[in-house]
C-alpha cells in the first residue's frame, strides 16, 4: 500500500515558470489561484485514511480552500490558509488531508536583516490532541538521528515539485529570508518522522495523523526522530527535535489496537 503522506509525490503542482514568484512559489495558479502573500511556509496538517490505497489503485483528488485566518505576527501581517484534500477510488473517499500554510509578504530591506528562525506565529488551534508530545516520564518507542544535506533536500525538492530557493538557494535563504541555512522542508520531517511508526507497526497501521511545526530545522545539524508510546493502545506520539527545541510534533492514531509497541533493532 501507499504509506502516508507519500501520495505527496503525486498530484504535483506544476505552476508554469512564467508564473512563479522570485521566491519560488506562485504568483497564482495552482489549487490557491490567488496567495493572500507570496512568502509560503508549511504549518501543519491532518490525514485521515478510511481505506489504505494499493500503489496500482487510480485516485482522484478533489481540493478546496476551507479557511483564510488572517493575523499579524512579530514579523508583519499573515494569512493562515487551509487547504482540503479528498482523494476518491470508483467516486469514495479514502483519503482526506488538510494542510495548513501561513502566508507572508515580501521582506523588505530592513527585514532581510533580521533573522526569521522562528516560525512567525502558530496556526490557528484545530483540535487540543496536538499538544503535549512528549512527556518525561514517557520511554522512547524508537529514536533516530538525522543530518540532512544538500543532496537530500535537492532530492525532495525534485519530487515534489517545490521550486521555494529557501531549500536549494543557500545565498537567497540567509540574505533575504534571514534563516543560517537551507530549511529542510516540513514535508519532509514529518515523513520521516511516520517512517518510525512504518519501522515499528508496518505500512498500513496508519489511520490518522495530526502534525505541527514549530521550528525551522536546517542542512547539517543533529535532528533527533523520537516516537513516544500514547495514552491508549492506537495512539502514538512523534517529535522532532534539535537539542531541547522542538521543531515537529505529531499525534498518530492507529488502525487496531497494539498491546506493546517496541521498537525493532
Amino acid at each position: 500500500v501507499t504509506p502516508p503522506l507519500w501520495h505527496w509525490t503525486a498530484f504535483l503542482d506544476r505552476t508554469p515558470h512564467r508564473h512563479l514568484g522570485d521566491e519560488g512559489h506562485p504568483r497564482s495558479g495552482g489549487f490557491i489561484e490567488h496567495p493572500p502573500y507570496p512568502r509560503r511556509m508549511f504549518a501543519g496538517g491532518r490525514l485521515r485514511v478510511h481505506t489504505p490505497v494499493p500503489i496500482d489503485r487510480e485516485l482522484t483528488r478533489q481540493t478546496q480552500v476551507s479557511d483564510v485566518v488572517r493575523k499579524d505576527g512579530r514579523q508583519g501581517p499573515l494569512a493562515f490558509v487551509t487547504v482540503t484534500h479528498t482523494y476518491l477510488h470508483d467516486g469514495e473517499s479514502v483519503v482526506e488531508e488538510a494542510q495548513d500554510l501561513v502566508y507572508r509578504p515580501d521582506p523588505d530591506e530592513r527585514q532581510s536583516r533580521r533573522p526569521t528562525v522562528d516560525m512567525p506565529v502558530s496556526p490557528p488551534a484545530r483540535s487540543a490532541s496536538v499538544g503535549a508530545t512528549e512527556s518525561g516520564s514517557t520511554p522512547a518507542i524508537l529514536r533516530r538521528c538525522r543530518v540532512f544535506d544538500e543532496r537530500q533536500l535537492f532530492r525532495f525538492s525534485a519530487l515534489t515539485f517545490n521550486a521555494h530557493r529557501i531549500h536549494y538557494d543557500a545565498p537567497y535563504a540567509r540574505d533575504i529570508e534571514g534563516y543560517p541555512g537551507l530549511v529542510v522542508h516540513g514535508p519532509l520531517l514529518i515523513i520521516c518522522l511516520l517512517e518510525l511508526v512504518r519501522e515499528v507497526v508496518g505500512d498500513d497501521a496508519v489511520a490518522a495523523v495530526e502534525f505541527r511545526a514549530l521550528a525551522p530545522a536546517f542542512v547539517h545539524q543533529n535532528i533527533e526522530l523520537v516516537a513516544f508510546q500514547g495514552q491508549t493502545t492506537t495512539d502514538v506520539r512523534l517529535l522532532a527535535r534539535r537539542g531541547d527545541e522542538k521543531l515537529m510534533q505529531a499525534n498518530v492514531e492507529l488502525r487496531d489496537p497494539v498491546d506493546q509497541i517496541s521498537s525493532r533493532s
